[in-house]
């Protein structure tokens, strides 16, 4: 039938004939549908002859109907015995694919080529059942079982070995990384993963490109056979007597196609799902492999990061402890200088050293310097043969740019020098002696208690060398301070207090001090270990820092006296036996002032001795009556002669609190205050004897490295000692001055500031009087400043400094501490309703504080050190200054009104005046101070004089004038002008003055 046959004969016209047993029906194809999932092979099965319905044309359907009745029967039992047929062979087929897949999952996908063979034979059979063969295919054989392959690709296997390979992953020796890091392994086992992905990939490919043809193709088949289907539908339908049953049959097995072809398409879908599930998995793996492998670069740049930073922090260890190395033996070999610089030191000291015979003989070389405090830099003497002088040159440092340390009570006393070669290579060949002048306060009482050492800075610090003062020959008034040194560099010379040095043995000894005698350590025998060296310096303590305390502050008013501050460094921590010291230490004030008035009474009886009385007769025998007397009898007397006497009343002291009517007591109390850093705190359990009045006595248990005495009176609580001992230490080290801010008379925009210390304030005011600079403020209330301290200068309100902002200098107590700049204004339109620009200045001091506060512990690779001094920054005073304004706004010429004189009573007239203008120099500003002319009215006239067309005659003329118009008429006239010329050292003037007034007096008499 058309539509469902594979095979036709288009030369059968006559009735169908029943096929033979074990042959198909005539028109009866059957065909078998497998698993896309499988591999297609050839299952159709046809019979030999291959019954055809052959086409029915026109003439057909002129035979009669029951021809047509018998073939329609013949059919359609043809048609069950086929459908019966393929219904067996069907299953056979099925059973055989079923297998087929079965051992097709076994064993895994084969060759790419027998998936194309297999293809090629699925079109084969399909073009078998569709088209009618020549000659009756023979049944064919299974092939046969292909040889056993090796070991192929299998999507289980594959997911086996990523699992094994992500266990290997997730072990302790990869996942934590360490020094010995298996980075070899690590390689390896990603080649490997590398391989399996790469295997996996191509597999994956492979098999989507078969799914793809294999789909073209069913797509191809299931066309043709709609195709085909649909063109035997449109033949049948002419056939009207066999439409009906052969319709039904070809829907039956168009039906069936459609159902074995859609399950077809469904298994191929779920091929293709699959495909691209694995394709995906395949790229998931695929980038899971690229991550291992970052992630092993990663590892591998760490470790190789680790390793480096380890060799560099074990270079970096390396050169630290290298450098401790050296830095400890930098310190011990600088610890051993020191020893033996110490140990020189110690020697000269006791046995004294003695100048050598030939530095007698050294020429010496004069170094100058622009500077106006000293007339020479330095003076060096040396060897000539050794020493050239043009290859040395000397300069001044400024202490601002180049600082120098100050220990404690050290003061510097001279400029800051730099000795240096003119070529840097060379050094000095020999040793030399450099002697630097420098300039010292006097010392009360006559004591000196401090002594010049010179200081020279060697690789950074600066050192102490031995030195000596010196009076040489041309600089009688100038101190010089002599040294001895193999090396050049930055020095200056500094004032200290003097140290004794000693050095003890076992057997004990005795330390004394240069400066009192009194002072004295006695040490014992085997009171220390072994040989001790010794440091003693004295601080003195007069009475006027004493009574300078007690007004100060409160808490030290029941301070009577105090002893020097004792400074000892021994190298011994501790003493076997008690060591005594000896101090002294002033008596109780109303004591001495007893002892005084007895002393003196007792000198005034040794000077004035009594005369002596010749007794009479009768005082004789009185006298001798009065022998005879009984014991008795005398006391008799003196009871009566008591009880007749009125007893007066006395004041009562109250020791438990201040005083009753007075302070005439004697008793005091005794307290031994030792130092700890800045901390004084009373010694307990020592016992201090007084050996003399002004001497006292005691034991020490263990070195003390600062010690005094305070003698306060009995009614201070031990707990305000401390406080004493802190605020006395602190006044010590202070200096009291006072702020100097002065403007010349001419200029009154040159000023100049000093700060200088109190006692010294009355002549620097007479000293910048005679320079010119008398206006300005009055000198600042008292201040406490530091040696070394900074003085800074600022400036608020109208008035600034024309050269720079801010004005900083150093302050020395014994050297000049001064600056001179020139005033300005800051804005010529402030202030118009002043006649002066007005300002103030500011005077502030830094200094240095130890830093005491605590920062967090920093990161290690922070090399730097906290600074251990932070600078401080006080207002100390401020001073009010005026400068004028006629500097800015230039007045035009002064347009007086004529003045005409009428005095008839004296000779000052016109003429006069313009004789004494003539005559005057620069004493007319002095003239007029003793006329009473004000200074204002001075810088006026001086003003008109730069800035118009008078001249000097002009100026003195119009002084004059000013005075005499504000002169009232009933003064002497002549008097005070004789006199103010007189004091202004013109007394020829003042002659001449008189002489006029003589004759205009004459002349007036006569007519």
């Amino acid at each position: 039938m058309p539509g469902h046959t594979n095979s036709s004969d288009p030369h059968a016209h006559g009735r169908p004939v029943r096929p033979k047993s074990g042959s198909t029906r005539k028109g009866t194809t059957t065909t078998t549908t497998t698993s896309v999932l499988s591999k297609p092979r050839t299952n159709t099965n046809t019979s030999g002859s291959g019954n055809e319905v052959r086409r029915l044309g026109r003439g057909s359907a002129k035979k009669d109907s029951k021809q047509m009745k018998t073939a329609s029967k013949e059919q359609k039992e043809n048609n069950y015995d086929q459908n019966d047929n393929n219904r067996i062979e069907n299953g056979e087929m099925e059973k055989k694919v079923n297998e087929h897949e079965t051992k097709d999952e076994t064993n895994g996908d084969t060759e790419n080529g027998n998936k194309t063979d297999d293809v090629s034979e699925m079109e084969e059979n399909t073009k078998t059942r569709f088209t009618r063969p020549e000659t009756p295919p023979k049944v064919e054989t299974p092939p046969p079982a292909p040889p056993e392959q090796p070991e192929v690709f299998t999507l289980e296997k594959f997911n086996k070995t990523m699992d094994l390979y992500s266990e290997k992953f997730s072990t302790s020796k990869f996942m934590h990384v360490t020094d010995d890091y298996p980075t070899g392994e690590l390689n390896a086992l990603i080649s490997e993963v590398n391989i399996k992905i790469d295997e996996y990939k191509r597999e994956t490919l492979s098999s989507q490109k078969h799914l793809n043809d294999l789909r073209q193709r069913m797509h191809e088949v299931k066309e043709r056979i709609s195709h085909n289907i649909q063109q035997k539908s449109n033949a049948i339908r002419m056939d009207e007597d066999t439409q009906s049953i052969e319709e039904r049959e070809l829907r039956e097995k168009l039906a069936r196609l459609n159902a074995q072809v859609a399950q077809a398409n469904a298994e191929l879908a779920e091929a293709l799902r699959l495909s691209a599930e694995t394709e995906h998995t395949a790229v998931e793996a695929q980038l899971a492999a690229e991550r291992a492998k970052e992630e092993a670069k990663n590892i591998q740049e760490e470790i190789a990061f680790r390793e480096k930073v380890e060799e560099r922090r074990r270079e970096h260890e390396k050169k630290k402890q290298e450098e401790e190395r050296r830095k400890m033996e930098e310190q011990r070999l600088r610890e051993e200088e020191i020893i033996r610089e110490k140990e020189e030191e110690w020697r000269r000291r006791e046995h004294g050293a003695e100048k050598t015979v030939e530095w007698d003989t050294w020429p010496t070389y004069e170094y100058k310097v622009d500077d106006d405090r000293f007339d020479v830099g330095c003076i060096i003497r040396a060897d000539p043969n050794k020493f050239n002088r043009n290859d040395v040159t000397c300069t001044v440092l400024d202490q601002m740019e180049s600082p120098v340390p100050f220990s404690e009570s050290e003061e510097l006393v001279s400029l800051i020098l730099h000795l240096e070669y003119r070529n840097a290579e060379e050094k000095l060949k020999d040793k030399v002696i450099v002697c630097v002048p420098y300039s010292s306060s006097k010392q009360s009482h006559g004591h000196n208690s401090k002594e010049a050492v010179v200081k020279i800075e060697k690789d950074g610090h600066w050192v102490c060398l031995e030195t000596k003062e010196e009076v040489l020959d041309g600089y009688k008034d100038t101190k010089f301070a002599a040294a001895e040194t193999r090396s050049l560099g930055r020095m200056a010379v500094f004032s200290r207090l003097k140290r004794d040095y000693a050095t003890l043995s076992k057997k004990g000894g005795k330390v004394t001090s240069s400066y009192d005698q009194r002072i004295s350590l006695t040490v014992p025998k085997d009171c220390i270990h072994g040989k001790d060296h010794i440091l003693m310096e004295v601080q003195p303590i007069d009475s006027s820092s004493v009574n300078d305390l007690k007004n100060r502050s409160k808490t030290c008013k029941g301070l009577l006296n105090s002893s020097p501050i004792i400074h000892m460094e021994f190298e011994s921590a501790e003493f076997k036996k008690p060591v005594t010291v000896t101090v002294p230490c002033p008596p109780n004030p109303i004591k001495a002032k007893k002892i005084a008035a007895m002393r003196k009474a007792k000198e005034d009886k040794m000077n004035n001795p009594p005369k002596v009385h010749i007794l009479l007769p009768h005082e004789i025998e009185a006298m001798e009556k009065e022998k005879q007397k009984s014991k008795l009898q005398r006391m008799q007397e003196q009871l009566a002669a008591d009880e007749n006497k009125v007893d007066e009343p006395k004041p009562t002291k109250w020791y438990m609190g201040d005083y009753a009517n007075n302070e005439d007591d004697e008793n005091d109390n005794l307290y031994l205050i030792s130092a700890q850093g800045n901390k004084w705190s009373p010694v307990e359990n020592v016992n201090i004897m007084q050996v003399k009045l002004d001497l006292l006595q005691f034991e020490l248990d263990k070195p003390l490295e600062k010690f005094m005495v305070l003698r306060t009176k009995t009614n201070v609580h031990e707990d305000t000692v401390g406080t004493m001992a802190t605020e006395m230490s602190n006044l010590l080290s202070q200096k009291f001055v006072q702020v100097i801010l002065k403007q010349k008379n001419d200029d009154p925009f040159d000023t100049v500031m000093s700060v200088v210390p109190q006692s010294k304030t009355d002549k620097t005011l007479k000293d910048l009087s005679k320079e010119g600079y008398d206006d300005g403020p009055e000198p600042s209330p008292v201040l406490s400043i530091n040696e070394g301290d900074v003085i800074e200068v600022c400036f608020r309100g109208n008035v600034k400094n024309k050269d720079a902002e801010g004005i900083q200098f150093v302050y020395n107590s014994n050297l000049k501490s001064e600056t001179e700049f020139y005033a300005c204004e800051v804005d010529k339109y402030l202030q118009k309703n002043f006649p002066v620009y007005r300002g103030v200045v500011e005077v502030y001091r830094k200094y240095k504080v130890k830093n005491t506060t605590r920062r967090k512990r920093r990161d290690s690779s922070d090399d730097q050190d906290e600074p251990p001094f932070e600078i401080k920054k006080e207002l100390m005073c401020e001073l009010a200054i005026n400068i004028p304004k006629y500097h800015v706004e230039q007045n035009t010429t002064v347009v007086r009104a004529p003045v005409t004189i009428h005095n008839t009573s004296d000779a000052v007239n016109e003429d006069m005046l313009r004789f004494l203008a003539e005559e005057l120099g620069d004493e007319w500003k002095m003239v007029a101070s003793h006329l009473g002319v004000s200074k204002p009215r001075v810088q006026a006239i001086i003003r008109n004089m730069q800035y118009g067309d008078q001249s000097d005659a002009d100026a003195r003329f119009d002084m004059l004038m000013t005075w005499l118009k504000k002169t009232p008429k009933a003064v002497d006239k002549v008097s005070c002008l004789s006199n103010a010329l007189l004091k202004s050292s013109r007394g020829d003037l003042a002659e001449e003055v008189r002489a006029r007034d003589r004759d205009f007096r004459e002349h007036h008499r006569a007519r």
